[in-house]
């Protein structure tokens, strides 16, 4: 057995080992068991701070998002607070985010697209970053303000293309992370 852990600190070892398990053998050999067995606990262990496999799946997800926005925002606190100065943060920390965590991210969100309660899995993942982008940027969203929401949109969508034409080598990162800046910089302004 495994010793003794916070919770806190049990959770994040189980969702370690989990993406070592979707990393290694694909999100198809990650069962709430293996993960149990991998981290030396029991099986109930793994099924109290996850429930499911597709509990699991969407918390590797939305822990990668979580650690995404946070960096951002950690990043804006200690800058000039600037429009362009905020868009360079954000592009900056999509990508260095994304480098690292890409291939897991796809495979985990491919992986739950599978259970049929995912079926707006998509739309969640950009209402979650629309929602961020507002906060960010400080845009208010609102059922009259239209105009706000588009802009956010379009800004999670062209980072989201973007950053994986760039991840995957189509583009250099460098020219891509200077397209961003330009294009997003471009759309919230107007």
């Amino acid at each position: 057995m495994s010793k003794r852990m916070d919770k806190a600190a049990r959770r994040e070892q189980l969702l370690s080992i989990a993406v070592s398990i979707i990393k290694d053998r694909g999100a198809e050999a990650l069962t709430l068991a293996t993960v149990a067995e991998q981290a030396g606990v029991t099986k109930p262990v793994a099924y109290n701070h996850f429930e499911t496999k597709e509990n699991l799946l969407k918390q590797i997800y939305q822990d990668i998002d979580n650690r995404l926005i946070e960096s951002i925002q950690t990043a804006k606190e200690s800058s000039s607070q600037s429009v362009t100065d905020t868009v360079s943060i954000l592009c900056e920390s999509y990508f260095e985010c994304m480098q690292v965590n890409s291939e897991i991210y796809g495979l985990t969100v491919a992986a739950l697209k599978c259970y049929p309660n995912n079926a707006e899995l998509t739309k969640n993942i950009q209402d979650f970053f629309v929602k961020a982008y507002s906060d960010i940027f400080q845009l208010p969203l609102s059922d009259e303000n239209h105009r706000n929401r588009l802009k956010l949109i379009s800004v999670y969508g062209l980072i989201e293309s973007v950053g994986d034409a760039a991840i995957s080598g189509q583009v250099p990162k460098d020219v891509a992370l200077t397209y961003l800046n330009e294009a997003v910089y471009q759309i919230l302004i107007k």
